[in-house]
């Protein structure tokens, strides 16, 4: 059965600077704020979510019906917002761009280091393959200067191995 619990809260705790051993995130650069918290209130500072997307079996299963595991694709996405801090003029804009870049570029470089996401704090295993995402891309920045944020997507995926009943 898969089970992203441990995935979940080893990434929280990578992007919020309290796990991982290279290419880590200073504490409190980023917040932890769902999607629809964006819709109802202001943004006061950098902030993300995570959302998972499909799951299925890895290509390289050639028997993931008869063995005690199998490979799993993890696909996620990391939508990352962040808000100006005066109104929107031209400098501004291109500071909001360059900043959210930035952080989106340190956010990859943590997810795709091996042995980073291996397991939480507590030392529960995440069973990612290298303990890490590859495939890792930042997406277009968006621009709502109306509600003056910039928003970007990253996307990656990893490969879990995933116990089953034999």
């Amino acid at each position: 059965m898969i089970d992203i619990t441990n995935i979940q809260k080893a990434l929280i705790e990578l992007i919020e600077g309290t796990i991982g051993a290279t290419r880590t995130l200073t504490a409190n650069t980023l917040d932890q704020a769902p999607t629809s918290a964006w819709k109802d209130a202001a943004i006061i500072k950098t902030s993300y979510d995570i959302s998972f997307g499909d799951m299925p079996n890895n290509k390289a299963n050639p028997f993931h019906v008869r063995g005690n595991y199998r490979l799993v694709d993890v696909p996620i996405t990391i939508l990352i917002k962040k808000p100006l801090s005066s109104p929107v003029n031209i400098a501004d804009r291109d500071t909001a761009r360059a900043g959210l870049i930035y952080v989106a570029d340190q956010v990859a470089q943590a997810i795709s280091f091996p042995g980073n996401l291996t397991q939480t704090s507590g030392a529960l295993a995440t069973n990612l393959i290298s303990g890490c995402f590859q495939q890792v891309s930042i997406g277009k920045p968006v621009e709502d200067w109306d509600k003056q944020l910039i928003s970007c997507e990253l996307t990656a995926t990893a490969i879990a191995r995933v116990s089953q009943a034999v």
